[in-house]
């Protein structure tokens, strides 16, 4: 026991999180942001959401034009990257391709968690 007091309470509270399968505080943020994207873009029942992502428009024909990315806005201010018309495309785009394009919010949600469960755990 007092071996686990000597790693410092972030790594015993870490090993726990893992242990409940519970995601980070900063990967839970990451999973709600990219839930409420994926539901504006899909679902329709926020509208208001909606309204402030816009899928990305590529002047040339390129592999990447099919991939229905968002597209990011400028921002000239530090805290404008934390604004949900930034920071959701962001994130959005980040997230792999076939989770992305899952046909169900139930799809989208179990594999998104094992997706950032494997890379706030399992990736050193």
């Amino acid at each position: 026991m007092s071996s686990l007091l000597e790693l410092g309470p972030e790594v015993h509270s870490t090993n726990f999180l893992e242990q409940l399968h519970w995601l980070p505080i900063e990967w839970r943020i990451r999973f709600k942001l990219a839930t409420a994207t994926y539901k504006a873009i899909h679902t329709g029942n926020q509208p208001y959401l909606a309204d402030l992502l816009h899928h990305h428009k590529s002047i040339r024909l390129t592999r990447s034009s099919s991939s229905h990315l968002l597209d990011v806005p400028r921002h000239n201010l530090s805290f404008g990257s934390r604004a949900f018309r930034v920071s959701a495309p962001q994130l959005y785009n980040s997230v792999p391709l076939h989770i992305c394009q899952a046909e169900t919010l139930t799809f989208f949600r179990r594999h998104l968690k094992t997706y950032y469960f494997q890379s706030a755990y399992l990736v050193p």
